[in-house]
């Protein structure tokens, strides 16, 4: 019965496992088919060996009693005539021999054995699993830094990690003043600050007075004192020898008008102010100078007292805005409200749907012949309005443009149609949070209106899973245009208008300082 069950466990082994115990048989096996004991009291044949050192010392033979089932324990307590996983000494010659496998091979027979559940005929060795386990409890996880008081080394990004997310919370920290800074000096104009925490790097140094190469010992708060200010931010070494109270002795010949302070009105003092900046910009044998005259200029003008001036507001320029967004975002209501803060008779309102529903009444469904009416629709208008007076400044258009190239296409044409009248173009993409958004699907105006609108929560579940709203600084590079994601959530019809007026009135102005005099 032995013997079956033995042969239908070495059919079940592995070739490499079943070489091995061909080499080197287990002594239980041996010993079971030399005995005729009873099972329960079976004995085998072992070298007594006293040395663990000297596996094969001694020729004295032992009768050692084999339970009926074996275990790993009493398998580590059974003599090896010859251990192959362990170092021999010849007894003829008295040489030591190496192990028959060396530690790797001897690792993988035992995991071999482990998975085919023959662990216990395996030899003793150092890589014997409870011998392992067994060394584990009696030294403990010898790895350096693991005892008490220790510290593991650990990798280069482990041991930075803390410093560097304290530097980085910095950075977000200064990132607003960073953002209103660049507004004035930013947009390409030689802007070298970024978002840092680290000292003497990106904001840090820009609102610090110390950091300042040229900074006055007192700052300029009336425009009596401006002209010293610059000649002393300048030409600092003129300013100590006391030199700097006049335009002739701070600057280059640009700056001579500024000399004669005390019988210049304010509002001239502000213009020939700005000239000397430009003059002073160009002056490069202070670079340090040149890169903190903008940002300390405008700190000096936002202190004046502008009362005097008499600036008249500034109005809206010339552009085509685009409103886009998935239905229910409220682009209509916006697009509306947007012309009436710009004025009616100056400002051209092209809704979506406007090109929509008649290509709907004539070829209900979005399918091809749909589509192909949709475009000759929206061409022949878009034609129309490239042609407008040049008194009409604002057009506004709607859309719910996707990530694909049908829309792509579209999107293109509105910027053709900016581009033909020779004026900005302005993206804006709404958005707004899922359970506003369910609730502006349901209002009356959508469900009881005369357009063709979207108001059924499944539909537009599908086409926002479905589909992405277009970015265009990913899809492609349209150099010209200026994007803005706008997060509608809370904010009314007007306040919404209002965020996009801001943006486009600021990006204006900004354009207009940055192109040259």
């Amino acid at each position: 019965m032995a013997t079956a069950q033995n042969i239908a466990l070495a059919h079940s082994l592995p070739p490499r496992l079943l070489n091995f115990f061909k080499r080197f048989p287990p002594p239980q096996l041996s010993a079971a088919s030399t005995t005729t004991s009873k099972p329960a009291r079976e004995t085998i044949t072992v070298t007594e060996n006293t040395s663990s050192s000297d596996p094969n010392a001694g020729a004295s033979q032992v009768e050692v009693p084999l339970p009926s089932e074996t275990t790993t324990n009493d398998n580590l307590q059974l003599g090896w005539k010859k251990n192959p996983f362990l170092a021999f000494k010849n007894p003829s010659t008295g040489n030591w021999h190496p192990p028959h496998y060396s530690l790797r091979r001897q690792a993988d027979l035992f995991k071999l054995a482990t998975a085919h559940n023959v662990l216990s005929l395996m030899p003793p060795s150092p890589k014997h699993p409870e011998i392992k386990q067994q060394k584990r409890i009696e030294h403990g996880l010898r790895v350096k830094g693991t005892g008490e008081g220790q510290k593991v080394k650990g990798k280069y990004w482990e041991r930075t990690l803390k410093t560097r997310l304290e530097t980085r919370r910095k950075a977000m920290e200064t990132m607003p003043d960073m953002i209103n800074l660049w507004r004035e000096r930013g947009h390409g104009r030689g802007w070298k600050k970024y978002p840092s925490g680290k000292e003497g790097k990106g904001t840090a140094d820009l609102f610090n007075p110390e950091m300042r190469h040229a900074w006055p010992s007192s700052t300029p708060h009336d425009l009596g004192s401006l002209e010293q200010f610059t000649g002393q931010l300048i030409y600092p070494e003129a300013a100590s020898a006391g030199l700097g109270n006049t335009g002739r002795d701070i600057g280059p010949s640009g700056c001579a008008a500024m000399s004669d302070t005390a019988q210049t009105s304010q509002h001239d003092r502000i213009r020939q102010a700005g000239k000397c900046g430009e003059a002073y910009l160009g002056y490069k044998n202070r670079p340090e100078v040149v890169a903190n005259l903008r940002s300390i200029w405008h700190e000096v003008r936002n202190n004046l007292d502008m009362q005097d001036c008499a600036m008249e507001p500034a109005q809206p320029p010339a552009c085509v805005v685009l409103v886009n967004g998935f239905p229910g975002t409220g682009k209509l209501a916006v697009a509306r409200a947007l012309r009436s803060k710009l004025g009616d008779t100056d400002t051209r309102l092209v809704d979506n749907h406007l090109i929509i529903d008649p290509a709907e009444a004539t070829h209900p469904g979005r399918g091809f012949e749909h589509k192909a009416l949709r475009d000759v629709i929206r061409r022949a208008v878009f034609q129309d309005l490239k042609g407008l007076p040049e008194n009409i400044t604002t057009i506004i258009l709607t859309g719910c443009l996707g990530q694909n190239s049908e829309d792509v296409a579209v999107y293109a044409e509105h910027v053709e149609l900016a581009q033909a009248r020779g004026v900005p173009f302005h993206s804006f993409a709404l958005a707004v949070e899922k359970s506003e958004h369910l609730l502006r699907l349901q209002s009356p105006d959508r469900v009881y209106g005369q357009k063709t609108k979207l108001n059924d929560p499944a539909v537009l579940e599908t086409i926002m899973t479905n589909n992405e709203i277009l970015d265009p600084t990913i899809v492609v590079d349209f150099r010209a245009i200026r994007h803005h994601p706008i997060d509608t959530t809370g904010l009314t019809v007007s306040e919404s208008a209002d965020r996009v007026l801001d943006i486009i009135v600021r990006q204006q102005e900004q354009q207009r300082s940055a192109s040259p005099a």
